[in-house]
């Protein structure tokens, strides 16, 4: 988990990106499956 920032933010980190919505889902899907953690995975578009 990252650290909350001086102003009691928590940062977040991209670590991975996707062109459609369904490859995004798809990799959370894997890694869900594979036992990671992903309760706090969340999914932006841009």
């Amino acid at each position: 988990m990252n650290a909350p920032a001086e102003d009691g933010r928590v940062s977040h980190r991209t670590v991975a990106s996707h062109g459609p919505y369904a490859g995004a889902r798809e990799a959370v899907d894997h890694l869900s499956e594979e036992e990671f953690p992903v309760e706090r995975v969340r999914i932006g578009a841009s």
